[in-house]
Protein backbone atom coordinates (compact mmCIF):
# COMPACT_ATOMS: atom_id res chain seq x y z
CA UNK A 1 0.00 0.00 0.00
CA UNK A 2 1.05 3.53 -1.22
CA UNK A 3 1.52 6.03 2.09
CA UNK A 4 1.18 9.69 1.61
CA UNK A 5 4.96 10.14 0.95
CA UNK A 6 4.84 7.79 -2.14
CA UNK A 7 1.74 9.19 -3.73
CA UNK A 8 2.32 11.33 -6.26
CA UNK A 9 2.24 15.07 -6.16
CA UNK A 10 0.56 17.63 -8.24
CA UNK A 11 2.73 20.01 -10.30
CA UNK A 12 3.29 22.02 -13.14
CA UNK A 13 5.70 20.91 -15.99
CA UNK A 14 7.32 22.36 -18.61
CA UNK A 15 10.31 21.80 -21.26
CA UNK A 16 12.38 24.60 -21.61
CA UNK A 17 10.32 26.63 -19.86
CA UNK A 18 7.66 26.70 -22.48
CA UNK A 19 3.78 26.44 -22.45
CA UNK A 20 3.13 24.46 -18.54
CA UNK A 21 0.88 21.60 -18.21
CA UNK A 22 -0.92 20.17 -14.92
CA UNK A 23 0.36 16.48 -13.64
CA UNK A 24 1.45 14.54 -11.17
CA UNK A 25 4.71 13.28 -9.93
CA UNK A 26 6.89 11.69 -7.14
CA UNK A 27 9.58 13.98 -6.31
CA UNK A 28 12.07 11.34 -5.87
CA UNK A 29 11.86 9.29 -8.85
CA UNK A 30 14.18 11.11 -11.55
CA UNK A 31 15.14 10.08 -14.77
CA UNK A 32 18.58 11.63 -15.27
CA UNK A 33 17.67 15.05 -13.03
CA UNK A 34 14.42 15.44 -14.67
CA UNK A 35 10.84 15.34 -13.58
CA UNK A 36 9.10 11.95 -14.73
CA UNK A 37 5.47 13.76 -14.89
CA UNK A 38 1.67 11.61 -15.44
CA UNK A 39 -0.79 13.48 -16.79
CA UNK A 40 -4.78 13.30 -16.99
CA UNK A 41 -6.20 12.47 -19.95
CA UNK A 42 -7.47 16.15 -20.87
CA UNK A 43 -3.74 17.34 -20.10
CA UNK A 44 -2.00 14.76 -22.18
CA UNK A 45 -4.41 15.89 -25.05
CA UNK A 46 -2.75 19.14 -24.77
CA UNK A 47 0.35 17.92 -24.56
CA UNK A 48 -0.21 15.84 -28.33
CA UNK A 49 -1.74 19.54 -29.93
CA UNK A 50 1.35 21.00 -28.33
CA UNK A 51 4.33 18.81 -29.38
CA UNK A 52 2.47 18.78 -33.27
CA UNK A 53 2.31 22.59 -33.06
CA UNK A 54 6.06 23.32 -31.54
CA UNK A 55 7.94 20.54 -33.69
CA UNK A 56 5.81 21.10 -36.64
CA UNK A 57 5.40 17.34 -37.80
CA UNK A 58 2.71 16.44 -36.37
CA UNK A 59 3.69 12.94 -35.23
CA UNK A 60 1.46 12.47 -32.08
CA UNK A 61 -1.79 11.58 -32.05
CA UNK A 62 -5.20 11.03 -29.91
CA UNK A 63 -7.49 8.43 -30.16
CA UNK A 64 -10.65 9.24 -28.39
CA UNK A 65 -12.18 6.00 -28.48
CA UNK A 66 -9.88 4.08 -27.12
CA UNK A 67 -8.22 6.77 -25.05
CA UNK A 68 -4.55 6.53 -25.93
CA UNK A 69 -2.05 8.84 -27.25
CA UNK A 70 -0.15 7.43 -30.02
CA UNK A 71 3.05 8.84 -30.92
CA UNK A 72 3.93 8.22 -34.83
CA UNK A 73 7.45 9.28 -34.63
CA UNK A 74 8.48 5.65 -36.25
CA UNK A 75 5.42 4.96 -38.86
CA UNK A 76 6.21 1.72 -38.76
CA UNK A 77 6.04 1.07 -35.22
CA UNK A 78 3.63 3.11 -33.68
CA UNK A 79 3.96 3.90 -30.03
CA UNK A 80 0.78 3.48 -28.10
CA UNK A 81 0.30 5.38 -24.45
CA UNK A 82 -2.45 3.84 -22.55
CA UNK A 83 -3.33 4.99 -19.11
CA UNK A 84 -2.36 4.03 -15.83
CA UNK A 85 -4.31 3.97 -12.22
CA UNK A 86 -2.47 5.88 -10.45
CA UNK A 87 -2.40 7.21 -6.72
CA UNK A 88 -2.11 10.56 -5.85
CA UNK A 89 -2.39 13.16 -3.56
CA UNK A 90 -5.96 13.79 -4.52
CA UNK A 91 -7.38 10.40 -4.68
CA UNK A 92 -6.78 7.05 -7.34
CA UNK A 93 -6.76 9.32 -10.86
CA UNK A 94 -6.47 7.80 -14.26
CA UNK A 95 -3.22 9.23 -16.17
CA UNK A 96 -0.79 9.10 -18.86
CA UNK A 97 3.23 8.82 -18.97
CA UNK A 98 3.32 11.28 -22.29
CA UNK A 99 7.29 11.74 -22.34
CA UNK A 100 7.96 10.01 -18.99
CA UNK A 101 11.39 8.76 -19.21
CA UNK A 102 12.23 10.28 -22.32
CA UNK A 103 11.61 14.63 -22.53
CA UNK A 104 13.10 16.74 -20.49
CA UNK A 105 10.38 17.67 -18.08
CA UNK A 106 11.24 20.19 -15.68
CA UNK A 107 8.50 21.74 -12.85
CA UNK A 108 7.58 24.75 -14.16
CA UNK A 109 8.74 27.75 -12.42
CA UNK A 110 5.96 29.41 -10.32
CA UNK A 111 4.31 32.82 -11.00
Amino acid sequence: MLTDKNMLTPEKFSIEGQEPFDGYYQPSDLWNGWARPYFPWETAVRIVEWTNRFSGNGTMGVDDSRKIIIDNEDPESPFEIVGKIMETTKGKQTLYAVGTGWWIWDIHPAE
